[in-house]
């Protein structure tokens, strides 16, 4: 009898699903990792097509601490894999990091990350593959890991295979910056084996065998050596754990001896191989980084399976609900008396006091509002709590309705961890994407319609709860679609941040960002590793620390790892003090142990030439458009916050300055750059408001601050050399930020009556410039502005040495 009617066709599709449903599943993830591993190449691919790379290999890595990353693992390759261990304070190589007091770098850095590119590259050297070309391409290869964890996690959670092609896709556009080609980092560890790590323990719940356990406990232990944040991985296992005997309707299964065996190997393997790696002590691993995870979901479930099989779910819930508020209220007492100490990121996203060093870093802030992450992290908060959730509690198998809820307790903390804090953005994507995907595969699941066939003819026979699970897949399905969507083409213009100066040379083309590569900081690096001496100690902001380091291969002050907050502030009062007493501050920080001292500043500077003249102005530092580059806006955003405390920028943003003029004695403030010329060029406010930070010069020039007058002078002296016979004047600014754009003053005058500056107002004996690494001039907006990078290198002058270090 042949069948037909609309039920017979989808009859005759589900079969031949069935049949071959696997096969296309892997067919399409396979490809997802190769989007994924295509996309993030993207920065690789741009800097080599540059030409820089051939000249400078070192331009493959992105950011700053990929760098330190391939000083270690080309130190164990050269010293064996035992030779970590020596890497303390004692050891002459680690004092190239943090100087004069060396760092311990077996006690301060994971190494679960940096042993595994070693293991790699002792295995792919043998095939002609750089350390630099390895550390570039890991990121995209981590991608595609995580690409076929998704899927596995994913499958493992909802049964489907439809999910897992949704959520391998969701994963592959969505733009990450730590799976971009260069970016490898102890985070690309973290995000990108997380799925492994649920899939392990959700599959362990499922099957309570001894050797998945263990596998899984190793796994576990793993993910704590290669990232600091494993306890956004933790949470949603600990979860599954503890609060099991309140989801689940019959704990009896659970008190299985073989269960119960194989749970307590999972969490003894971390409790116990964890703490013993070297970078956390006990306290600073159960505690400062909240691995009391792991014994709480062990306790609990434990514990609260025992105690909800002997008194029932009520009086099981009271009793958790007060030893949550013992342990929350007795958590946070611990932390305000100091008694426990929590690291700067989960503190701010636990809302706990931080100093000011972390609320300098933008990537402490909370997100923005108007970013796509905040809409996801929105999205998936609202989506769990109104249709995961309750949809989840319907099921009646127990152990699904624990890995459902596991997975929303996921996607809502790594949200609510994003509004708070933005480092944990490329994080949340992930986990909201493939929370999502698997409740799509739980929908999926639940409208599966029935066919009911009379005669020859089928039909469908859709319920009305299938029909609601059917419904409810268009708002679940739409972040998994819109996210990636608006967010793959990212990648294209992607180039490494040492090849444009921390992104000082992108520049927008019809409304797309354009990335320029330079050598201004990779010639600056060449030189200083071919022509100073070895005994050399160079001074910069600590951002540059690492490239410093290990590109130019010299000591420096501070680096990426902000491990000593004190020695921060006391370059911070470098900068801010008056050029003339500055030096007696960096005895401190071992001027008086070297003839070889360097200090290194770096920014941006934007040019116009009217007739004869050279006019050339710092950024500007506007809150609400990224114009500011370089030393100078972290000078008005950072430095001064961090030497004296007052925090204008944050002020700002709190609303507390609403008056025009001076802020904190540095600054010049003005809410809307249009309404400081309004009266000279006859325009008024356009657009919502826009809050400007200008530069002090007035006083810069009168007091002879430290930073802002040795990028003066080293400009004055760079643009001598680019417009021989032109006169050259610092003015207040030479254009007006828009959001279009930036236009240039109208005339000389008003530059101007705005103010100027000569080079004699800045000239110092101090510093001696000893090289500038500058870029090609950048056209800025329609306007006849151009901006240029530059490097500058400063020796302290043998006689200012000799006047602090010989008393």
């Amino acid at each position: 009898m042949r069948f037909v009617g609309l039920g017979a066709i989808y009859e005759r599709v589900s079969r031949w699903w069935s049949r071959h449903g696997v096969v296309i599943a892997i067919v399409l993830i396979i490809i997802a990792s190769a989007l994924a591993f295509w996309l993030r190449l993207a920065p690789y691919v741009n800097v080599v097509d540059s030409g820089i790379a051939t000249v400078y290999p070192f331009s493959k890595l992105y950011e700053m601490d990929p760098f330190i990353n391939y000083w270690l693992v080309n130190y164990l390759d050269k010293h064996g894999p035992l030779s970590w261990l020596s890497l303390t304070r004692s050891n002459p190589a680690t004092c190239i990091f943090w100087y004069p007091y060396c760092r311990d770098i077996a006690h301060s850095e994971l190494l679960g990350h940096i042993y595994t590119m070693y293991v790699v590259y002792e295995v792919v050297k043998h095939l002609g593959v750089s350390l630099v070309d390895l550390e570039a391409i890991f990121p995209p290869l981590l991608a595609v890991l995580a690409v076929l964890g998704i899927a596995l996690l994913i499958y493992e959670v909802s049964n489907s295979l439809i999910a897992s092609v949704i959520g391998a896709f969701a994963f592959a556009g969505l733009f990450i910056d730590r799976t971009m080609a260069g970016f490898t980092v102890k985070y690309s560890f973290g995000i990108c084996l997380a799925p492994y790590a649920l899939w392990l323990h959700f599959r362990l719940l499922k099957r309570k065998n001894l050797l998945l356990a263990v596998v899984s406990g190793l796994f576990l232990a793993y993910i704590t050596s290669v990232w600091a944040g494993f306890s956004l991985t933790v949470l949603p296992i600990a979860f599954s754990l503890a609060f099991a005997p309140l989801v689940v309707k019959d704990v009896r299964p659970f008190m299985d001896r073989k269960f119960v065996t194989a749970i307590a190997v999972e969490m003894l393997i971390p409790i116990i191989l964890s703490p013993l790696i070297p970078y956390y002590s006990v306290r600073g691993f159960f505690m400062g980084r909240l691995g009391i995870l792991f014994v709480l979901g062990l306790a609990g479930f434990l514990v609260g399976t025992y105690l909800r099989y002997r008194l029932g779910f009520w009086k099981t819930l009271a009793i958790y609900i007060c030893i949550g508020a013992i342990l929350g209220i007795g958590f946070y007492g611990l932390v305000l008396t100091h008694k426990v100490h929590v690291a700067g990121k989960v503190a701010i996203a636990l809302g706990l006091p931080t100093g000011r060093l972390p609320h300098t870093v933008a990537e402490y802030q909370p997100i923005s509002k108007s970013s796509i992450s905040y809409i996801a992290a929105i999205s998936t908060i609202l989506l769990a709590i109104f249709i995961g959730i309750p949809v989840s509690l319907l099921s009646k198998d127990d152990k699904q309705r624990l890995i459902m809820l596991s997975m929303a307790v996921w996607g809502v903390i790594a949200s609510i961890a994003t509004l708070r804090v933005a480092y944990f953005v490329n994080y949340t994507l992930f986990a909201c994407t493939t929370y999502l995907a698997a409740l799509a595969g739980y929908l999926l699941n639940i409208a599966k319609p029935e066919v009911v066939c009379f005669g020859t003819r089928c039909r469908f026979r859709i319920g009305f709860y299938k029909a609601v699970a059917l419904l409810l897949l268009v708002p679940v399905l739409t972040p998994c679609i819109f996210l990636p969507a608006n967010m793959y083409a990212e990648y294209s213009y992607q180039m490494t941040t040492i090849a444009t100066a921390e992104g000082s040379t992108v520049v927008v083309e019809h409304g797309k960002l354009v990335p320029i590569p330079t050598t201004a900081w990779l010639s600056t690096l060449r030189y200083i590793k071919d022509n100073t001496p070895k005994d050399s100690v160079v001074l910069a902001w600590w951002d540059y620390g690492y490239w410093i380091s290990v590109a130019g291969d010299r000591a420096s002050v501070a680096d990426g790892s902000t491990i000593n907050a004190t020695q921060i502030r006391v370059i911070a009062e470098f900068f801010t003090s008056p050029i003339n007493s500055s030096l007696r501050i960096l005895k401190d920080l071992g001027l008086c142990r070297t003839r070889n001292y360097y200090v290194l500043v770096y920014g941006t500077f934007y040019v116009d030439i009217v007739r004869n003249t050279v006019y050339f102005s710092t950024p500007l530092y506007v809150l609400t458009i990224p114009l500011s580059f370089g030393d100078i806006p972290k000078f008005i955003a950072a430095i001064v916050y961090i030497a004296t405390g007052n925090d204008p920028v944050g002020d700002i943003v709190r609303g507390n300055y609403v008056r025009q003029g001076s802020v904190a004695g540095m600054f010049q403030l003005v809410s809307d750059p249009h309404e400081w010329v309004e009266a000279l060029i006859g325009i008024g406010p356009s657009g919502p408001q826009l809050y400007t930070l200008f530069p002090d010069w007035s006083r810069y020039a009168k007091d002879k601050i430290t930073l802002p007058t040795l990028f003066a002078y080293g400009v004055f002296k760079v643009l001598h050399k680019l417009y021989p016979g032109y006169r050259i004047e610092l003015a207040n600014t030479v254009f007006l930020p828009a959001r279009g754009g930036v236009y240039a003053l109208s005339n000389e005058a008003l530059i101007k009556q705005l103010g100027t500056f000569t080079e004699s107002q800045f000239n110092q004996t101090i510093f001696k410039l000893v090289y500038a690494g500058v870029s090609q001039p950048i056209k800025i907006g329609g306007g006849r502005v151009y901006r240029y990078v530059v490097v500058l290198l400063y020796k302290v002058d043998s006689a200012a040495w000799e006047s602090v270090c010989s008393k």
